[in-house]
């Protein structure tokens, strides 16, 4: 029996292939997301904290114009960094969006072959088991002419078949009909 090979199994492949890449990407772009809301959110926490510490002096009677000018500089570049995480986040989200259709056509690719291949199993499961049928009818066969060829010898054994040395042609039957119904006319005139 011949062993199952799909005709395209490395386009298979390669559309697999195709899909891991993609998938890679797609974790990729996640990981510079996460990486982007982290230090967004590391910036959030140092501003919050800037606020805990702007009070405190301002309390405890240390905040001066030149420190205040500080915490306010301060301020801004962690804004200006959340904005730019903000940014780049939203990006992210773009690239992210765009990398999923890409998967998802990605996937479709490799179905349409995975379904081919399922079909062209099934045809060959056929073909063998068709192949298969037709070996055991085959055989049974073989077994039911040998049986009957045995049967016939241990008929012959017993008794002698008589098979006549003739047998008449329907023409020859024919021409006797004809002649003993002609001879009958002829008796009757």
């Amino acid at each position: 029996m011949r062993k199952y090979r799909f005709p395209l199994q490395k386009l298979l492949e390669i559309r697999e292939h195709k899909e891991n890449l993609i998938k890679n990407e797609m974790a990729q772009a996640q990981r510079k997301k996460i990486e982007h809301q982290m230090k967004k959110e590391k910036m959030n926490k140092k501003y919050h904290q800037g606020l805990k510490d702007m009070k405190y002096d301002e309390k405890a009677r240390l905040l001066s114009i030149a420190k205040l000018q500080l915490y306010q500089q301060y301020f801004r570049y962690l804004h200006y960094v959340m904005d730019k995480q903000d940014t780049l986040i939203r990006l992210s989200d773009e690239e992210i969006a765009i990398i999923a259709k890409k998967l998802i056509e990605a996937r479709k690719e490799k179905r349409v072959i995975e379904k081919l291949k399922e079909r062209t199993f099934k045809k060959y499961q056929k073909e063998v088991a068709k192949e298969e049928q037709d070996f055991l009818d085959e055989v049974g066969t073989n077994r039911y002419a040998a049986n009957k060829i045995k049967e016939i010898k241990k008929d012959k054994d017993k008794k002698e078949i008589e098979i006549p040395l003739k047998v008449p042609e329907v023409e020859d039957i024919t021409r006797m009909m004809y002649e003993a119904i002609m001879s009958g006319k002829e008796e009757e005139k």
